[in-house]
């Protein structure tokens, strides 16, 4: 059972981040209004590669996986 305290600094702490989260997307939405609309063009462009970038490298690590657990289970069997 929570006592009289523990109630008052559970409700102190949610109230503390719904601020934080409010003052986040005050912030953020200033930020958008001064940003030029190119920058933020470029820098979704150049996000979006990074992003193409990474996973074609999780694509290659997957192939070498898979290929290396072919490899193992392939056995040559002679045929008499």
């Amino acid at each position: 059972m929570d006592t009289p305290e523990a109630t008052k600094s559970q409700a102190d702490s949610a109230g503390w981040t719904e601020h934080l989260a409010r003052a986040a997307e005050a912030f953020a939405r200033e930020l958008r209004e001064r940003v030029p609309e190119e920058f933020t063009k470029h820098a979704r462009g150049s996000l979006k590669e990074g992003l193409l970038a990474m996973r074609s490298l999780l694509d290659a690590g997957i192939e070498r996986i898979e290929r290396e657990e072919r490899e193992k289970t392939a056995r040559h069997v002679p045929i008499e």
